[in-house]
């Protein structure tokens, strides 16, 4: 009886060291299947969308209590563009958290370079942004003809 409760612990044993090998916790060296086009995409749009839900709440915020008929001051403004510039900034980060899709490197790393440029140009500059959206124009431009129509902005 003892036996069959060692054999018991053995074999629990090695299919619990089974699993977190085979679920990447076996400590050697790591690699990740890289996603198709079509899975980054998706979830490219699904953490873009979460991001732009982020920007609107702290535009929520600015403007709650304040009479909508009246335009806030610019000073007001600028500091909005710059509590909405975070969540913006998020988005170059996770995409390359993400992994371009093998063969789709290039054209991730210039989406995610005119991302990042157009976040140095805003945080410089807020102003300009309450202006016009240009700083933004070449993100926009590579993100919706890959398909990331929800990092559009």
């Amino acid at each position: 009886m003892v036996r069959k409760g060692i054999a018991w612990a053995l074999v629990a044993g090695l299919m619990a060291m089974a699993l977190a090998l085979a679920s990447g916790c076996g400590g050697g060296e790591e690699t990740t299947a890289s996603l198709t086009r079509s899975q980054f995409v998706k979830q490219a749009n699904a953490m873009c969308k979460r991001q732009e839900e982020a920007r609107n709440e702290v535009i929520r915020a600015a403007i709650e209590g304040k009479d909508q008929s009246k335009v806030l001051p610019l000073a007001q403004r600028e500091k909005v563009i710059l509590e909405i510039l975070p969540p913006y900034e998020e988005v170059p980060k996770k995409l390359k958290a993400l992994g371009a899709p093998e063969g789709d490197e290039a054209q991730v790393e210039a989406i995610i370079k005119a991302m990042e440029k157009a976040a140095r140009e805003v945080k410089a500059n807020p102003r300009a942004a309450l202006e016009s959206t240009k700083q933004f124009f070449q993100g926009n431009k590579l993100s919706s003809e890959y398909g990331l129509t929800e990092c559009v902005v």
